[in-house]
């Protein structure tokens, strides 16, 4: 028989306060289509989630690896730094440059490491609460994979990075295309 699918008070409070930092959020990443594109499937995932009653642990487990965007947070506020000034010094760039590596790194690890183990719980027990198990499992893994995909193309864009709003500015002044106030 099937166990009886809940959440813990903590895990309420965890995943409620997820959905809404995502939705929130929503407006001020309009400009990254990456990062909407993220938190548009984070919303359905966790919406697919909460109405198949999937394993506690498999989401919790993702949501446990969000710890990997502190450095990446970081390297946001350097660079944000970095385009109010008019010229970075050369310590600053080598600074960033070094950042954004660990930030790939670390990222790649800690999103690895996530992915592993709900690897591990969708093949050894894939989702207890449900009776169609190979329909469940095979959601879970699709879910996955498009989890996988945008950590991947997070960490590409990483070292690829689009030129700063400072370098933006001067090709506009450059081009004769910058709004005049």
């Amino acid at each position: 028989m099937p166990k009886e699918w809940s959440l813990t008070t903590h895990a309420q409070v965890c995943v409620t306060s997820r959905g809404i930092l995502w939705v929130s959020e929503l407006n001020r990443l309009d400009i990254y289509p990456l990062y909407v594109i993220h938190h548009g499937g984070s919303i359905l995932a966790l919406i697919i989630w909460i109405t198949r009653r999937w394993s506690v642990l498999v989401y919790l487990t993702i949501f446990a690896t969000l710890v990997s965007e502190i450095p990446g947070d970081l390297v946001f506020l350097v660079s944000a730094y970095r385009d109010t000034l008019d010229r970075a010094s050369p310590a600053l760039e080598r600074f960033r440059g070094q950042l954004i590596k660990f930030n790939a790194v670390q990222y790649t690890t800690i999103r690895g490491g996530g992915v592993l183990l709900v690897c591990w719980r969708l093949y050894t027990d894939p989702l207890e609460y449900k009776p169609d198990g190979m329909g469940e499992r095979l959601a879970g893994y699709t879910l996955l994979a498009a989890y996988v995909a945008f950590c991947t193309a997070y960490v590409f864009r990483q070292f690829n990075s689009q030129p700063s709003r400072r370098e933006m500015k001067v090709g506009e002044m450059q081009s004769g295309n910058s709004c005049k106030s």
